[in-house]
């Protein structure tokens, strides 16, 4: 089965929908006033099925470029979507001479399956094609949470997880000036009554896993969502 095969089995209306509710409910305070500015450029870092495309779109922005790493799913994008530039490569780090400069760029569910050792230069790489007051936004599993150790182990091509913790300790690495840090659950969007009950037992159970660690003894995560979303401004 290639990806595009596996992003189809896992997509239809209902989900491409629920999975631009999350975008909003979780990125749009961010993104959506930058989507307003004149002349905006968009960059996402591995589109998946296009749902943060779309979402742009629909919002009246145009100018957007990806990265993709799938040729089954570049040449998908390139029949769905009037996109400005499709970069097809299997290094982000090596696109330094080919990235325009961005007022937004997302990459969701990405970091993770790129080696450790490359982290650091794709962060760096990134910030640098950011507009001041522009802003990147990258969202990883989060091993804080004691059952995203399925979520680290479920994919095969996954390289390693993150904590709220090791996302901080990572952009002090990259040594990013002018930049500003916020690190922030990836949180189940309030928009309808199955999801206000399963945020209210998540809570619960989140809440026992804070108490398991207290007990436990030593450091314990703040953020306990499955996935970890780490935001990063560029200031004037």
């Amino acid at each position: 089965m290639s990806y595009l095969t596996q992003l189809q089995s896992n997509n239809n209306t209902v989900t491409q929908k629920r999975k631009k509710e999350y975008i909003a409910h979780n990125f749009g305070k961010y993104v959506d006033p930058r989507l307003k500015k004149k002349n905006v450029h968009i960059l996402e870092i591995g589109p998946g099925f296009g749902e943060f495309i779309e979402y742009c779109m629909e919002r009246g922005v145009n100018n957007i470029d990806v990265i993709e790493n799938d040729i089954s799913v570049t040449r998908h994008l390139k029949k769905k979507y009037s996109l400005q530039n499709i970069f097809f490569t299997q290094d982000i780090g090596s696109m330094d001479n080919k990235l325009r400069t961005y007022d937004v760029i997302m990459m969701t569910q990405v970091l993770e399956h790129v080696p450790q050792i490359a982290h650091i230069k794709i962060v760096q790489t990134l910030f640098k094609h950011l507009n001041t007051n522009g802003v990147l936004i990258i969202t990883v599993p989060n091993i804080g949470n004691p059952l995203a150790i399925f979520e680290r182990y479920y994919d095969y091509t996954h390289k390693t997880a993150f904590t709220e913790h090791s996302l901080e300790q990572m952009v002090d690495f990259a040594d990013l000036k002018k930049a500003k840090l916020v690190l922030q659950p990836f949180r189940i969007p309030p928009y309808s009554i199955v999801n206000i009950f399963r945020s209210v037992f998540q809570s619960l159970l989140h809440g026992l896993f804070k108490l398991l660690f207290i007990i436990n003894g030593g450091v314990y995560p703040h953020i306990l969502t499955t996935n970890v979303s780490l935001i990063i401004e560029k200031t004037a």
